[in-house]
């Protein structure tokens, strides 16, 4: 039934308890199959979900089609899907939620949408804007200072709330263009960055020394490398000594640190705290 069912109900990342109805193109009619992830448009956003099941018949009278799915095999296999729906039930949360709590990380982020100029535009075009749509006017000025920009930067930036009627519109008359950039079909691979100093140590008190006249935020960095074994992540110097960027490119600069990105394992049990087990002392029916 898979192969040839024409619709897909799907689950999305969302506090809605509601299975939504995709219609599956030709060219996805193979791939689309319970357990796998879908990038589809939901209201004025584009999103990733899993599709959790296939229909012949679609409640909606025109169902939006299904943009892509995303994986060759099932990320969730049917087991899986089952046990997520128990416990969105069980727990009164939606399924959806479940199932991105159940994947990695980074599975079903959302997807960004950038907006960028797509010709150059004369001066008069932004002053009559400005009188008959000044919404208009005010996007398309910053969208021209920056040539391309997410929807969600343009959003804090002009702080319009739903700038999309007016976007569809210079759309429309050819000034800008949308493009989305889909989520990637893994999260990643999470780096984070060392810094160890590389000043010889008998010579390390005379440069704090030195460094703590005219640049003491260096002189703090170099002192806490130094009663750290000589190296630490940029996180850890920050919340340590308030060090930034600037301070740590400054002292590569002088070539008195270096800098280098190890790879992070991820694990989901990092900040889960185990407790110990109390002593419990068998009754004297137990011993």
């Amino acid at each position: 039934m898979a192969a040839s069912a024409r619709f897909a109900e799907m689950v999305l990342p969302l506090p809605i308890d509601q299975v939504f109805s995709y219609s599956i193109p030709d060219s996805l009619r193979d791939m689309a199959q319970p357990g796998c992830r879908a990038f589809v448009s939901f209201r004025n956003r584009l999103m990733t979900g899993v599709i959790t099941g296939m229909a012949d018949s679609c409640p909606v009278k025109t169902p939006k089609p299904l943009l892509d799915v995303l994986d060759h095999e099932p990320v969730l296999d049917s087991t899986l899907l089952e046990l997520t729906h128990w416990v969105a039930d069980y727990y009164l949360c939606t399924w959806g939620e479940t199932i991105k709590t159940a994947l990695p990380a980074g599975l079903l982020n959302e997807a960004e949408q950038t907006v960028s100029i797509t010709r150059s535009f004369p001066p008069d075009v932004l002053e009559q804007l400005r009188r008959t749509a000044p919404q208009q006017a005010l996007l398309l000025s910053t969208i021209a200072d920056h040539q391309a920009i997410s929807i969600n930067s343009l959003k804090r930036r002009v702080k319009i709330r739903q700038p999309f009627a007016s976007l569809r519109s210079l759309e429309a008359k050819g000034y800008i263009e949308f493009t989305v950039g889909k989520p990637s079909a893994d999260p990643g691979i999470k780096y984070e960055t060392w810094v160890e100093t590389i000043t010889p140590q008998e010579e390390v008190e005379q440069l704090i020394s030195q460094l703590a006249a005219r640049a003491p935020k260096q002189a703090s960095c170099i002192n806490l490398l130094v009663k750290h074994d000589g190296k630490l992540t940029t996180d850890q110097l920050r919340h340590l000594g308030g060090i930034d960027r600037a301070v740590i490119r400054a002292l590569e600069k002088k070539e008195l640190i270096e800098t280098y990105e190890v790879e992070v394992i991820r694990d989901p049990y990092q900040n889960y705290k185990v407790e110990t087990a109390k002593q419990i002392k068998p009754t004297l029916e137990q011993a």
